[in-house]
């Protein structure tokens, strides 16, 4: 499956936008290995839907606007279960999303 090139594009935005200087230092922060967290910056590998989710809520992002790039950016958050009960999608692109 290709890696969406704007979900990592959007998370390398919300990590900027939250005071983060380099993936090192927000991998640091939320206790993730760097090459894990650099991975899914780059755009090397995908992220599975609590990952997402966990991103999103950390650097305090809406979901949609990190999974699709739907305004606005930061927010409240909007609720989407369906994503994080998927358990037969390995990985998720903006194609999983429905919101």
């Amino acid at each position: 499956m290709a890696v969406d090139a704007g979900i990592a594009r959007r998370l390398r935005e919300a990590r900027v936008s939250r005071g983060y200087e380099s993936a090192a230092e927000a991998a640091d922060a939320m206790d993730l290995t760097y090459g894990t967290y650099a991975c899914h910056e780059n755009g090397n590998r995908g992220l599975t839907a609590r990952q997402m989710s966990r991103y999103a809520a950390f650097f305090r992002v809406n979901l949609a606007w990190l999974a699709e790039g739907r305004p606005p950016m930061q927010g409240k958050a909007i609720d989407t279960p369906d994503i994080l009960e998927d358990r037969k999608s390995t990985r998720l692109n903006s194609s999983h999303i429905t919101i």
